[in-house]
């Protein structure tokens, strides 16, 4: 996700190159933050965040009665923790298009546009996977 010095690294979710490095590298920093978490000495285990079903990410998205029953049919055979997992991928790539687009009126549909792109394509590459 960052580079060395704090970066945001580029991700392009419009290729299954770019869609399989976000995946890596998110699961690269659950791992990264995981094992530094049990490597503190806290006699109190860290909260594992993503599989817990109580929080939603998708909370404060300003998602429509549409969007919410495409993610739900997108995720409704995974795990509890790769639910969690991609719905905090979805946020990330949703707010990071917000960003990027600079007309305010085109912000939640730009992001709303590149997160269900990428949710569809994710979708379709685990359905690929034996």
């Amino acid at each position: 996700m960052f580079d060395d010095s704090g970066n945001v690294l580029p991700f392009d979710i419009r290729s299954d190159e770019g869609l399989s490095r976000l995946v890596l590298a998110f699961d690269a920093t659950v791992t990264q933050h995981r094992d530094h978490d049990a490597g503190e000495t806290s006699t109190v285990a860290a909260p594992d965040h993503y599989a817990t079903s109580d929080a939603d990410p998708l909370a404060d998205l300003p998602l429509l009665a549409d969007d919410r029953r495409f993610v739900e049919r997108q995720v409704r055979y995974l795990s509890q923790t790769n639910k969690a997992r991609i719905l905090v991928l979805y946020r990330m790539v949703w707010t990071r298009a917000q960003v990027r687009e600079h007309d305010v009126i085109k912000k939640d549909n730009a992001g709303r546009r590149q997160a269900n792109i990428f949710l569809r394509r994710y979708i379709q590459r685990l359905k690929r996977t034996p």
